[in-house]
């Protein structure tokens, strides 16, 4: 049995807590794909609702072929994220809410699939793609911005 199953619940909920900050990756199962699945994401926002950023491991075609969407799209590299097998994209033309309970749920299960921030020049990244963004809500803009200057 593992440290973190002998953990009470309430010390597992701080351990998580402690860690769900803007810019961490986790990889949690999600309903709004489809097939749903489990999909590394990248935590862009915690209040008022934890927002996600999708990572994927190639760029759809619908994307590739619209400029604005494709420079919303910020590469990964596998290298200096060693939870990632291969180079991925994280993209940041949609916000995904996830509720709180829905990942702490998935967390305290299996702690394993709390990953590492991103580097600080994919944070920067996600920030320009954010600023440039024209498919998020001027309130989803906002709240991720503040999010990710204040997490630094």
């Amino acid at each position: 049995m593992a440290i973190w199953d002998k953990l009470p619940p309430e010390e597992r909920r701080k351990h998580i807590q402690a860690r769900l900050t803007p810019g961490r990756v986790l990889l949690l199962h999600c309903d709004f794909t489809t097939p749903p699945k489990d999909k590394f994401l990248a935590l862009v926002a915690v209040e008022p609702e934890p927002l996600f950023f999708v990572i994927n491991s190639e760029v759809s075609e619908f994307i590739r072929r619209r400029n604005h969407l494709m420079q919303c799209q910020v590469e990964i590299g596998h290298e200096e994220h060693s939870f990632l097998r291969h180079h991925s994209f994280v993209d940041c033309t949609t916000a995904h809410r996830i509720a709180l309970r829905n990942v702490y749920e998935q967390l305290e299960r299996d702690i394993a699939r709390l990953k590492d921030n991103v580097s600080p020049q994919v944070r920067e990244q996600i920030v320009a793609a954010v600023k440039f963004a024209k498919t998020l809500s001027a309130k989803h803009k906002a709240g991720i911005l503040s999010a990710l200057d204040l997490g630094r």
